[in-house]
């Protein structure tokens, strides 16, 4: 295995956030708990006015897939 680590600046804590929001349905759909979303979005937006110099790239967010079965 390999990898990196990269930061960039503040601007993109809403985006880190909106790309949170958008998975919420199917995060809970599979079984993860929508308060534990819900609280990461609002500590993420958060961060942004609270002295935050920078954040970890997207990396961080780990997918979970969903194939339907077939028919």
């Amino acid at each position: 295995m390999s990898g990196c680590f990269q930061t960039a600046g503040p601007e993109l804590f809403e985006l880190h956030a909106s790309t949170l929001a958008a998975a919420r349905e199917r995060a809970t759909h599979v079984g993860i708990a929508a308060d534990r979303i819900d609280d990461l979005i609002r500590d993420i937006r958060a961060a942004k006015n609270g002295g935050f110099h920078w954040v970890s790239t997207p990396f961080y967010l780990d997918l979970t897939l969903h194939k339907p079965t077939a028919a």
